[in-house]
Formats: C-alpha cells, structure tokens, sequence
C-alpha cells in the first residue's frame, strides 16, 4: 500500500491543484534547512522529499487518477514512469514564483562563528511573590556576566588571511541535488572562508563567564514585567570590523502573580475583601485590615451602607499614590438569643427601616 500522499500533504481528497499547490509550498518552507539545523537537518530534508514525492503524484491529473483509482502509483505498480528522489520533475518556479531562478536553494548557513554571537544586554526574571510587591524592598540576585575573549574577539577561533581549503574562502559548502541547492557551513572554518583553528585561551567559546550579585531595590506597587536596568552590568562583547568593544546591561524583570491569598493588586491599587461583625457596623467602629502582614489599612464602618459595599481607602495602595478597595460584607449573630432578644431587635429594625417587603426579583449580576 502506497503512503497516503493526501494526509503528508494535509489535503483532502477533493482538493483543487492550486489547494495542492498551496500545501506544498507550506511544507517546503517548513522543512526548509534554515529552520531546521543540526539534528533536525536530516529529518527536514526526508521530509521535504516526502512532501515533494506527494506533490509530483498528485500534481499531475493522470497520475492522481490511477493513484485514487488504484491506491498505489505506476511506479509502485510496476506500471509507470521511473521515478527518482522525488522532486526531480518539479517546477519550483511555478511553485515558488520566478524569482525562486533556475533551482530551488536550501541555503543552511548559519551566521558565521565558532559560537553563536553574544549579545551585550542580558535579561532575567526575577519572580517575587504579593508580599514583596505590597512592602517593596531588597533582593538578593546571582547572574552570569560573559567577557568576549580578547584573543579570538568572541569568534571562538582565530583565522588567518589564507583562504579555508574546504571551502575555498566561501565560508559554506554547496551540493546540488537535482535542482536543489544545499548549503551548508563549512566545517573546517566555521563560516568565515580563512583558515581558522579553535582559539586556545578560551576553548572555543569565545568568552569567559563570571558571577555577578547585586542586591536590587524592588520598588513597592511595581506593575508586573517591568524591567530594572543595571547599567553596565551586561556582557562585554567585540563587534564590527573594528571589533569595537562594548558592555552592555542587564535588565531585571520583575515577575508575579497580582493575586494571593485573597489579596489582588491592579495597578497599584489593593483589592481585598472582610467580614465583620453586625454591631461594630452598627457603631460605626474603626477597623483594621491586615494585608498579608505587611501593610495595615484602617477606615471606619458605615453603618449606612449595606453588606458588600467597596470602602475606597485612598492612600494605603502599594504606594501612597494608590488606594485600597476594601469589600465589606455584614456578618449576622451566630450565637442563639432569647425569643424576647429577637422580637425587640426586630421591632427596632422595623422602627428604623420600616417592614420590609416580602418579595424578591432574582439578582441580575450572580457572582
């Protein structure tokens, strides 16, 4: 039984060759080289052939016939033309436009360099939890700092000015297969076209990597994923033909949740919620609510106001510019009182309010 061309391609039976077109191109860029290095390299290029293999059959309307028809192709079939890698008879001007010229190139090179380039700034994460937001303070932090080597100038490997024999100073490989080109980095000199050999001051790594601890302030209310900029405390890198050098900084950016155990902060401002007895709101008493043990807000009651109203704090956010948002709910006695106890309470509510009414519409806003 022949693959199932339809599925590597992801299209339906009944699909339209410019639908089949479309498919193809898709995967051919999926699976191009450039977005497949190293290990995947290999896989990529098998299943671009797969993909092209799909494409060659059901690209060609006697060929997808017999292949519907029959479930196999002719070649499988013993019926049909000999065919090769699999994309030997594509067009990829036609795939591709015409400025794809006379082959489809897979260029693999990456940017030249034993060792990735290191980039002067660097950026960390530093997760704090609500506690350390709402009261600020300090932060202990370790991180790695990266010197360029001085030798190799960060290459990883020192070149001369004779030209790489295996490449002949291109600084890649080219293999044509069929109509494809590859490309690949050269081994021997690791992209920059001279001789070159691993650079021995620093092992081929192009740098050397100190600790640096700093103790950071942590400004209190600091919005989530805000970074802190430590000057000069980035990598010192070379770059450009002079190879200029350069320190850079490292950013801290300060991660968290904005809600803890029943405490949530937004923008600043402090969200939270209580429930208090009926007679200190009946006295109007004067409350403290504790913040996560680290921030105390106080306001009085009102006993005005029902159960569930937001007390605004203003002030007592994170920061003295932001507010607190207190939500305080009415908690009824729990304790039993005498029947007489109850009908004197009642009868002072009902002196208060006046009787109240017995029936109830459903509540629009159920939370």
């Amino acid at each position: 039984m022949s693959k199932d061309y339809y599925q590597i391609l992801g299209v339906e039976k009944d699909a339209s060759q410019e639908e089949i077109k479309k498919a193809f191109r898709k995967k051919a860029m999926e699976f191009h080289p450039d977005k497949n290095q190293g290990d995947k390299e290999a896989e990529a290029e098998e299943k671009f052939k797969e993909a092209s293999a799909a494409y060659e059959i059901l690209s060609d309307d006697q060929e997808r016939a017999y292949y519907d028809r029959v479930g196999s192709t002719k070649k499988e079939t013993g019926g049909g033309r000999q065919r090769h890698s699999g994309f030997e008879n594509i067009n990829f001007n036609d795939i591709f436009g015409s400025n794809a010229g006379s082959s489809f190139s897979f260029d693999s090179r990456r940017n030249p360099g034993y060792r990735p380039s290191m980039q002067p700034d660097n950026r960390i994460v530093l997760n704090c939890s609500l506690k350390q937001i709402i009261s600020g303070g300090k932060a202990k932090i370790k991180f790695d700092r990266k010197t360029s080597c001085s030798d190799c100038m960060g290459k990883g490997v020192i070149t001369s000015e004779e030209n790489c024999p295996g490449c002949g100073g291109n600084g890649f490989i080219q293999e044509a297969r069929s109509n494809i080109i590859f490309r690949a980095t050269c081994e021997k000199c690791h992209g920059y076209g001279k001789k070159s050999e691993k650079c021995g001051t620093c092992n081929g790594e192009g740098h050397t990597s100190s600790v640096e601890q700093v103790l950071l302030t942590v400004p209190a209310g600091i919005p989530p994923m805000t970074s802190l900029k430590l000057e000069g405390k980035g990598n010192t890198v070379h770059f450009g033909t002079n190879n200029q050098c350069v320190i850079g900084d490292t950013y801290i950016v300060i991660n968290y949740q904005n809600k803890e155990d029943g405490v949530v902060i937004n923008a600043g401002n402090i969200y939270t919620s209580v429930t208090v007895p009926f007679d200190l709101v009946l006295d109007n008493s004067e409350i403290n609510v504790d913040i996560l043990g680290k921030k105390k807000v106080k306001f009085n009651l009102d006993h005005k106001k029902r159960s569930g109203h937001n007390y605004v704090v203003k002030g007592s956010g994170s920061t003295d510019k932001n507010d607190a948002i207190i939500k305080v709910f009415i908690d009824l006695p729990q304790k039993e009182i005498s029947e007489d106890k109850r009908k004197d309470l009642i009868k002072l509510m009902r002196e208060t309010y006046g009787k109240p009414d017995t029936t109830f519409k459903p509540a629009t806003n159920i939370n």
